[in-house]
C-alpha cells in the first residue's frame, strides 16, 4: 500500500510496474520478483514486458566540475521526473515519464518505436548521457540508498520531448543505429527469427552445444549498431534464444507444402453440373475452405503465442503469466490459457 504523502509521480511509478518486474540489490544481478518486493530493492526495471513507459538516461560525470543533476537545466531540457543520484559520485539516472507508453514486440507498430528511438537518441546526446546504457534497469527512485530529486509534473508525450530538442539533434537513427532498449529488443527479434528457421534441422543433425555456438555467432554478426551492444549482452540474448528454441525445436518443423496443381481441363472439357450438383459442390468446397481457414488461424495463434513467450524469455521472464503473453501477442488471455492447457496435456500424455 502506498502512503498518502507519496507524490503523484511516485504513485504512478509504483502503479505502472509489472506484476513481477525484474529487480535486485546489485545492478549486475536482477531477478523476477513481486512488485511489492521489487520496490524495496535498490535497482529495478520500471517498464512492463510489452511496453516502454519511461525514457531512461544514464548521465555520467564528465569530470569537468559540473553536477549531472543540474545538466538538464544548463542545456534547457525539460525537467526529468526523477533524478536518481549516487551519493558517492555525481553520476545519476534521469527518468522521464511518458504519457502514452510505447508498445514493443513483434506485433507493435514501427513508427512509435522509431520515434521513441529518435527522442532517446537526441536526449542521450543533449544531456551527454552514456550511449551504451541499455535502458533497462535503473536505480530505484524510492530507495533510501539514493539521493532522488522528484519532479511532480505532468507526464510528457513523445511529441513534447521531440519539440524541446534542438534542431541539430532531431535526427532519426540511421540503419543499424539504435540505442538503449531498442538495440536489445531489435537484436533479440532478429536472432529469434533466424533461430526459428534453423533450429529444427539443427536438432536433427547436431547437439545443443553446437546450436548455442551457432546462435551466438549469428547474434554477434547482427551486432552492427552504433554503438555496438556489449559482448555480455549479446551473449545473454543469444543464449536465451538458443535455450528456448532448442527446447521447442519440434514446434518449428517446416511444413511440407505440395506445389499447387493447375487444372488441365479447359472450360469446354469440364462436365456440366445440374443445379443440385452445383449446390453440393459449393457446400463441400465451403466446408473444405472452413477447415483450411481454421488451420491457418490456429497456426497464426500458435506463432504469435510462441513468439511472445520467446521474447519474454529474452527479457528475463522465464515463466510469464497469461496476461503478459496476451499483452505482447495480441491473443486473448482465454486463448493463451487454453494453449497452455493443451501443451500440458501433450506433455503429460493426456491429450488426444
Amino acid at each position: 500500500m502506498i502512503h498518502s504523502t507519496v507524490s503523484s509521480i511516485q504513485r504512478h511509478f509504483v502503479e505502472s510496474l509489472a506484476y513481477h518486474p525484474n529487480a535486485g540489490n546489485r545492478k549486475t544481478y536482477f531477478h523476477t520478483t513481486p512488485a511489492a518486493e521489487a520496490v524495496q530493492m535498490r535497482y529495478l526495471s520500471p517498464d512492463r514486458p510489452h511496453e516502454i513507459g519511461w525514457l531512461k538516461l544514464d548521465v555520467d560525470d564528465t569530470g569537468e566540475g559540473d553536477h549531472t543533476a543540474a545538466r538538464w537545466l544548463d542545456v534547457g531540457a525539460p525537467q526529468p521526473h526523477f533524478i536518481i543520484r549516487n551519493r558517492h559520485n555525481r553520476g545519476s539516472h534521469q527518468v522521464y515519464g511518458l504519457a502514452l507508453p510505447v508498445l514493443r514486440g513483434s506485433l507493435s507498430r514501427t513508427a512509435p518505436r522509431r520515434l521513441f528511438e529518435a527522442v532517446s537518441n537526441g536526449y542521450t546526446r543533449w544531456l551527454e548521457a552514456d550511449a551504451g546504457y541499455p535502458g533497462t534497469g535503473i536505480k530505484n527512485p524510492l530507495h533510501k540508498s539514493w539521493a532522488t530529486i522528484t519532479h511532480d509534473g505532468p507526464l510528457y508525450t513523445l511529441g513534447e520531448l521531440l519539440d524541446a530538442l534542438p534542431e541539430r539533434l532531431r535526427v532519426a537513427p540511421e540503419q543499424g543505429q539504435q540505442i538503449g532498449e531498442g538495440r536489445n529488443t531489435d537484436l533479440f527479434y532478429r536472432t529469434r527469427l533466424w533461430a526459428y528457421d534453423n533450429v529444427h534441422s539443427a536438432s536433427q543433425s547436431s547437439n545443443f552445444v553446437a546450436w548455442e555456438a551457432a546462435t551466438i555467432q549469428h547474434a554477434h554478426s547482427l551486432n552492427i549498431y552504433t554503438p555496438k551492444l556489449p559482448r555480455s549482452e549479446v551473449l545473454g540474448v543469444a543464449r536465451s534464444v538458443a535455450r528456448w528454441t532448442w527446447k521447442n525445436a519440434d514446434n518449428f518443423q517446416k511444413r511440407d507444402r505440395p506445389p499447387a496443381k493447375r487444372s488441365k481441363l479447359y472450360s469446354w472439357d469440364r462436365p456440366t453440373l445440374s443445379a443440385e450438383q452445383a449446390r453440393e459442390a459449393m457446400r463441400e468446397g465451403g466446408q473444405i475452405g472452413a477447415v483450411k481457414t481454421n488451420a491457418i488461424r490456429r497456426n497464426r495463434t500458435f506463432d504469435a503465442i510462441t513468439s511472445a513467450i520467446g521474447e519474454l524469455a529474452g527479457q528475463g521472464f522465464m515463466n510469464p503469466t497469461a496476461a503478459q503473453i496476451s499483452g505482447l501477442s495480441g491473443v486473448s488471455v482465454r486463448t493463451v490459457r487454453a494453449f497452455r492447457a493443451g501443451q500440458r496435456a501433450v506433455v503429460t500424455g493426456q491429450g488426444n
